[in-house]
């Protein structure tokens, strides 16, 4: 989770406003949450995160602004 955070800060401060959109599958989806709390606590939003089949239950952060789970 910490190098695909550091590409996203780095991504994120030449390009503020272009949308974050983070999406994982598996544990990749429970990764995906582990970045967006990454990012909260960087100060940088997350436009949209999508996790497919999360192996266990998070906590989407409060900088996230939509979030969609699928679970089969």
């Amino acid at each position: 989770a910490g190098h695909v955070t550091r590409k996203i800060v780095a991504y994120y401060q030449k390009h503020p406003n272009r949308p974050i959109i983070i999406v994982g599958h598996s544990l990749g989806a429970n990764e995906q949450i582990k970045v967006a709390r990454n990012l909260n606590k960087a100060g940088i939003p997350v436009d949209l995160l999508v996790t497919v089949d999360a192996v266990s239950v998070s906590v989407v952060p409060p900088n996230v602004k939509h979030a969609m789970n699928f679970y089969k």
